[in-house]
């Protein structure tokens, strides 16, 4: 099952502080933003393609308990996203494989795009019991969005990806 990084995850208990010490190495990194369902904030550090994400959390939820254990165990990057266009297919294939998957949990956190206000929506599933508690979890896209690096700028489209 060939596929692509989406983002790479690190969370920390600080986010304010990790925010700047990224931000000092010159590369665009977002406001903050509160993941609706998952009770975390998080800001993103966007590259080229793709993105880091800085997470950490509001409160103890059951959409959280991966991340949380991941956290507790290991520290750096937590976790790697992988992209994918169809959630539950991958899930049936990666179960069919052995590979232990969690049910796909519905996530959304509100951004502001060139200025609108939006809501990002997607599904993620966890793979679960690996090694060392590393996090690597499959993501299907709603929105999707296109990072440049000049000036920070953003692009859209529509689509269950």
């Amino acid at each position: 099952m060939r596929t692509s990084i989406d983002h790479v995850m690190t969370i920390t208990a600080d986010l304010a502080k990790a925010a700047i010490a990224v931000c000092k190495l010159g590369v665009f990194c977002t406001a903050e933003s509160q993941l609706l369902s998952c009770s975390s904030v998080n800001r993103t550090i966007v590259f080229q393609n793709d993105y880091w994400e800085l997470l950490t959390f509001l409160e103890s939820t059951p959409a959280n308990a991966p991340l949380r254990h991941s956290a507790k165990l290991r520290s750096g990057i937590n976790g790697i996203c992988a992209h994918r266009h169809d959630l539950d297919d991958t899930i049936l294939r990666a179960r069919a494989a052995g590979l232990p998957m969690s049910e796909p949990i519905s996530l959304g956190r509100k951004i502001i795009l060139d200025g609108v206000d939006r809501e990002l929506s997607f599904r993620v599933s966890h793979c679960l019991g690996l090694p060392d508690a590393l996090l690597m979890f499959y993501c299907q896209h709603r929105l999707e969005i296109s990072c440049g690096a000049k000036n920070g700028s953003r692009t859209q489209t529509e689509r269950w990806a």
